[in-house]
């Protein structure tokens, strides 16, 4: 815990925070992070009901996988159509929606 949490240092907390008794708690943070730390954490950390043993971290590094693998789909609806509603392609609406550019192979 004092590693965690040193005597005197900024540390930055993350999680879900609950009312207990009408007070506001925190029971087990998410992350812990000094300032440079939280300087590299994503701006939306998006957060994904799990099955038992599967982690956040886990799920976040196969989503980024995934996201790096995919491919620059074929286009079905008309250009002229996308163009005017300002729709983009299918990678970029799939990066945004975890908080990162779009990177497509």
């Amino acid at each position: 815990m004092e590693k965690l949490l040193p005597e005197g240092a900024l540390r930055y907390l993350s999680g879900v925070a609950t009312l207990y008794d009408g007070h506001l708690q925190m029971v087990h943070p998410d992350r812990v992070v000094d300032a440079a730390g939280f300087a590299r954490l994503p701006l939306i950390d998006p957060v994904y009901a799990l099955t038992e043993g599967i982690y956040p971290n886990q799920l976040g590094k196969a989503i980024e996988l995934a996201l790096d693998r995919l491919p620059e789909l074929p286009e079905w609806q008309d250009a002229a159509w996308r163009e005017r509603n300002a729709f983009p392609g299918f990678a970029e609406p799939c990066a945004k929606c975890i908080g990162r550019q779009a990177r497509t192979i």
